[in-house]
Formats: structure tokens, sequence, C-alpha cells
């Protein structure tokens, strides 16, 4: 499963990621999918329940290449399925160089809005309009990095 969620995310993205080679070989080849409670995925993820500042009850780790899934989740589910789909998304952009530790919150928010724009275009084409998606949360994100510069000042 974990290859065709691949194929139709590296069929979406506007930039070609070379999947031949013996490096993303490896690379796909370490990335896992674990299942956990979503508290024990905000541990994981930010140090702490709560601490994430929002619902992360998916999530990928560029540090460990560790895709995070709600236990409850079945992953064939569309729902479940697409919120796995935009985690491989931040799994190609972590192996392309697009996300890098340290982007500021602009940068951050191009690549959730490019995870979500394929999330969002799944689920419309299984039937489910879950059109808010890619919308309120670049909103949310946008505000979110108009609060942080403020603070800065």
């Amino acid at each position: 499963m974990k290859e065709l969620l691949l194929t139709l995310v590296l069929s979406y993205l506007p930039y070609q990621v070379d999947t031949n080679t013996q490096e993303f070989k490896q690379y796909f080849n370490d990335l896992k999918i674990i299942k956990l409670e979503p508290e024990k995925i905000e541990l994981e993820i930010c140090g702490g329940v709560g601490a994430c500042n929002g619902d992360y009850t998916f999530a990928y780790d560029d540090k460990t290449n560790i895709i995070h899934v709600p236990k409850s989740c079945n992953l064939e589910e569309h729902r479940c399925k697409a919120a796995l789909l935009h985690e491989l998304v931040h799994f190609i952009q972590s192996y392309s160089g697009k996300y890098t530790v340290g982007a500021n919150c602009y940068d951050e928010l191009q690549l959730e809005v490019e995870a979500y724009k394929l999330q969002n275009h799944y689920l419309k084409t299984v039937g489910i309009n879950f059109g808010f998606i890619s919308s309120h949360y670049s909103e949310y994100f946008l505000a979110h990095c108009l609060l942080q510069e403020l603070r800065k000042t």
C-alpha cells in the first residue's frame, strides 16, 4: 500500500523526484508508518501532550523518517488514507530538500498548503467534499505567521 500511495503523491506534485536512485530507494525503504494513540504522537513530535498547539493525530517526523498515524485509523478508510497522503507529501518534501529545519513560517505554510491540496484532491476524487482543508488551514497558518511576526516586534 505504501508504494501505491507514493505513486499517487508523485504523480500529483508539481515537481519531479528521481525514485530510481539507490538513495531514494533506501530512504523510502527506511520509512516507517507507526500507529500510536494521539497523545503519544504529540509526545513523540512535540515533547508533551498539548505541546503541539493543535490536533496532531497524523505527523511525519523528518528526524526519524516515521509517519505517525492514530491507532484508531483504518487506512482503508478514505479520510485516513487522505491524511496519510498528506504526510507522504511531507516525506517527499523532506527528501527533496524543500523542508528545512528553521524555515520561516511562510515557507512552512507553503509546504502545508501543498500537502493539503493533495489531501483535498484525493477526497474529492472519492466523492468526499472536504474543500475547507486547504483554504481554512491556509488562513489559520497565515494568521499564525502574522501573530509570530507581531510577537517579535
